[in-house]
C-alpha cells in the first residue's frame, strides 16, 4: 500500500467492515512501541456511556427500548 502525495491511505473494505467504519465516520490511532499503529473506530458519546454505565445499565437500556417498540 502507497501513501498518497497528501500522505493519505485507503483503508481496506475488510478492515472497515471489521472495526464498522465507513463514510464520515471518526477514527483514532494510537502508536504503541516499535513501529506498531492500531486503528480503532472513535466510539461516540453513546457507547463511553454505556461503557462507562457497566453492562447492568446496558441490559436495562435494551428491556427499556424493547418495551417501547412492543411486541412484534
Amino acid at each position: 500500500m502507497k501513501l498518497t502525495a497528501k500522505s493519505q491511505v485507503t483503508i481496506p473494505k475488510k478492515v472497515r467492515a471489521i472495526i464498522g467504519i465507513g463514510p464520515g465516520s471518526e477514527v483514532e490511532f494510537e502508536v504503541r512501541t516499535g513501529n506498531v499503529v492500531v486503528l480503532t473506530r472513535k466510539k461516540g458519546s453513546f457507547e463511553r456511556w454505556i461503557e462507562h454505565s457497566g453492562k447492568s445499565s446496558a441490559v436495562k437500556i435494551d428491556r427499556s427500548v424493547r418495551s417501547m417498540r412492543g411486541r412484534r
